[in-house]
């Protein structure tokens, strides 16, 4: 990479600019030194090319992000709650002790426009820290807070940049990065009698109800636990059975995929039931953390009846 400019020395003492002009986006990272050679006639008469002198480079950084939800310390945040997003921004090749701003965008990766939160009149969601680094390569947190209501099975990703004054220094926005990319499952269930294959079961000592539950937007790979209610329609509150204890039922699974569904089998005595409309709720947990819930008191799909008979 050379450039050149041409002068005439209006004094013995003065300044003239060369400007370079080039293709930056594969020198994150890097440093770049510029050496300047003067010639008068094609014959050479100064130098100046001193690969440690500050005031010939020119630093390039590179930035590069890993997001957790704060909750769940995963890549996967509980739909229709209040989140925290951390992002934590890796740098390399800054000047140390000069102060710098990252700002952050989440972006929903389907449209690849800014997310919005509903809780906040529907404005980009956005956040952005100032820091000083002490060395040239290290990290910084920017933390997102909002509302993930009705960003069931939305996919986020977070893009930032990087300024020092106005001045931007570096990105990081790929919207395929995993490492920037926030999943918010979806959770819907949907109950039948194992014996009638209905809706409708009878008020008997064993009960057996198959509740399948259809997940989205799941982490593939990973292992999973359901664990399902079952509640009284009419009261709100977890259903009892003949011996008090609260009716529920528990599966694991791997997610082999994104998208798929699990059995979970309630197995309990009702045979003083009869009248009843019972609905079952759900939740997902992953390594103990709740990332998926479906309790919806009147979703026909989760609702169980018990007939009665006078």
């Amino acid at each position: 990479l050379v450039s050149t400019a041409k002068f005439t020395a209006a004094s013995a003492d003065g300044s003239v600019d060369v400007k370079f002009t080039f293709d930056g986006t594969a020198m994150a990272g890097r440093s770049v030194v510029f050496f300047e050679n003067v010639y008068y006639t094609d014959k050479l008469i100064a130098v100046h090319a001193d690969i440690d002198d500050e005031a010939q480079t020119v630093h390039i950084p590179l930035i590069f992000t890993s997001v957790k939800d704060k909750d769940t310390d995963s890549h996967m945040s509980l739909a229709g709650s209040d989140v925290t997003l951390t992002d934590t921004v890796a740098y390399r090749n800054l000047v140390p002790g000069k102060e710098y701003t990252v700002r952050g965008t989440a972006v929903d990766k389907e449209t690849g426009e800014p997310l919005t939160d509903a809780d906040v009149n529907g404005n980009s969601v956005t956040s952005s820290a100032d820091f000083t680094p002490d060395t040239a390569d290290g990290e910084t947190t920017v933390d997102f807070h909002f509302n993930t209501k009705g960003l069931d099975d939305t996919t986020v990703v977070v893009f930032e940049k990087m300024f020092y004054g106005k001045a931007e220094i570096a990105a990081h926005e790929d919207i395929n990065d995993k490492g920037q990319t926030i999943y918010i499952p979806s959770v819907k269930t949907t109950a039948i009698d194992k014996k009638t294959a209905t809706k409708l079961t009878l008020a008997e000592k064993d009960i057996h109800i198959t509740d399948t539950v259809a997940y989205r937007n799941l982490v593939p790979g990973e292992k999973y636990t359901v664990t399902g209610t079952a509640i009284d329609k009419k009261t709100g509150e977890p259903l009892k059975d003949d011996a008090g204890k609260d009716v529920t039922a528990k599966a694991s699974f791997k997610a082999e995929k994104a998208n798929g569904t699990v059995d979970v089998e309630f197995v309990f005595d009702g045979s003083t039931l009869a009248g009843k409309t019972v609905v079952m709720y759900e939740n997902i947990y992953y390594n103990n953390k709740l990332v998926g819930v479906h309790a919806d008191i009147s979703d026909e799909a989760q609702i169980i009846y018990v007939p009665s008979v006078k």
